[in-house]
C-alpha cells in the first residue's frame, strides 16, 4: 500500500528528475517516458499524477509562477501613487523577464498541449486568469482615474496577456530575432501608447 508520504517522495523525485532532465537536454528533448525509467517508476504511475508533459511542466513552473504572482500583487498594492500606466509598464516588463528566463519550457508545455486532445487550457490556467485579472483591475482603475483613453476594459485585458503567449515570445525572439528589451518597448509603443492619454 502506498502511503501519503511514499505517494509524495515520488511526487517530488518526479519533479526533481524532470527538472534535471529539461535542463539537461530541453524540455522538447525529453519524453515522458525518459522521465519514467529516470525516477524509476512505471509510466502508469507517472501518468497517474501527471496527464501530459505540459501538466508536468506546469507543475514545476507554478513555483516560479507563484514568486512572480507574489511580486506583481505586492507591486501593485504598494505603488498606487504612480501613475497606472507605470504599474501596468512593471507587470509588462516582469511577465517579459519570467518568459525570458523560462521561455523553452513555457514554449515545451504549450507544445505538448496542442498534441493532445485533452489538453490542459492555457487560456484557463492559474497564471493567466492570474494577469488577466490584475490587468483588468488596473485598466478599470485607470478609467476611473481618466487616465486611459475608451475600451473594451476586458478585451484590452486579454490581447495584452494574448500579444505575450509564450509561442509569441518565443517567436519574436528567436524568429525574428528581438531582444527582451526589444520586445519590452515595442510592446509599450503598440499596446500601451495608445492606449493611455498624454500626462502632463
Amino acid at each position: 500500500m502506498v502511503t501519503r508520504s511514499t505517494a509524495n517522495e515520488i511526487s517530488n523525485r518526479i519533479l526533481d528528475i524532470a527538472q534535471t532532465l529539461f535542463t539537461e537536454y530541453g524540455a522538447d528533448e525529453v519524453s515522458m517516458h525518459q522521465i519514467a525509467k529516470a525516477a524509476n517508476i512505471g509510466q502508469g504511475t507517472l501518468y497517474r499524477r501527471y496527464e501530459n508533459k505540459a501538466a508536468l511542466i506546469m507543475e514545476l513552473m507554478n513555483e516560479r509562477f507563484n514568486r512572480f504572482r507574489d511580486e506583481v500583487m505586492e507591486y501593485i498594492l504598494e505603488s498606487s501613487h504612480l501613475l497606472i500606466r507605470e504599474r501596468l509598464e512593471y507587470v509588462i516588463q516582469r511577465l517579459i523577464i519570467l518568459m525570458d528566463g523560462n521561455s523553452e519550457w513555457l514554449g515545451a508545455m504549450q507544445y505538448a498541449n496542442r498534441c493532445i486532445s485533452s489538453r490542459l487550457d492555457f487560456y484557463r490556467s492559474q497564471p493567466y486568469l492570474f494577469l488577466q485579472n490584475a490587468i483588468l483591475g488596473l485598466l478599470e482603475e485607470a478609467e476611473v482615474r481618466e487616465e486611459i483613453m475608451p475600451v473594451n476594459l476586458e478585451f484590452a485585458s486579454h490581447m495584452l496577456i494574448c500579444a505575450l503567449t509564450p509561442d509569441v515570445f518565443d517567436h519574436l525572439k528567436y524568429n525574428c530575432r528581438y531582444s527582451s528589451t526589444d520586445i519590452y518597448r515595442y510592446f509599450k509603443e503598440c499596446f500601451l501608447d495608445p492606449m493611455f492619454r498624454t500626462q502632463v
